[in-house]
């Protein structure tokens, strides 16, 4: 699922051209894929989903956004959310205002060799919407990318009026800071 449409790209383009909608769909398909590669999050909405991790013996591990769980089984046992304590099976840690990040394995679990076994999560993923600033971003990186036919040498782009407006192939800082205040390293705590 693309992060922004064609239609808003479009707009941020100031273009009304539809013959090059199927190309603006594909950048807008690979930046929004890159996007959420690069962060290691899922801002695409996804609802009644069945996710496989191998736990590999570790008690708290990173899971891409889950909004919601309706089921979490390990090496085929059924495990419950934890009490006040920190006893039973798991606990989501991450913010409130967001899709949670982490899931930690309960006391009961933690010992023995069932966090060997497969970890399934069935539950809704991502975002409900959108961040702004993640749109923005991905609109930038997509202009950038459909702008990049009209470069000429010494990355410059030629306007319809005519002018040349630089270009650099190097991300706008602001682009670059956006993603990396939403990046989650890809590491394992073990």
């Amino acid at each position: 699922m693309t992060l922004a449409s064609v239609d808003e790209l479009k707009e941020y383009l100031d273009s009304e051209q539809t013959r090059r909608d199927l190309q603006l769909q594909l950048i807008l398909d690979g930046v929004s894929a890159w996007v959420q590669k690069y962060t290691n999050r899922q801002f695409d909405r996804e609802d009644s989903a069945v996710k496989v991790f191998q736990p590999a013996g570790r008690t708290f591990m990173r899971i891409p956004d889950l909004r919601s769980a309706t089921s979490v089984t390990l090496s085929n046992y059924t495990l419950l959310p934890a009490d006040e304590w920190g006893y039973g099976g798991y606990k989501l840690v991450g913010s409130t205002s967001q899709p949670y990040t982490w899931l930690e394995i309960g006391e009961t679990f933690a010992i023995g060799p069932r966090t060997r076994g497969d970890l399934a999560i069935a539950g809704d993923w991502g975002w409900d919407s959108v961040p702004g600033d993640i749109k923005d971003a991905v609109l930038t990186m997509s202009a950038r990318r459909a702008m990049e036919r009209n470069t000429l040498y010494g990355d410059a782009i030629s306007t319809p009026e005519g002018g040349t407006v630089a270009y650099f192939r190097q991300l706008p800082m602001f682009v670059q800071s956006v993603l990396e205040s939403y990046r989650i390293p890809n590491m394992a705590l073990v």
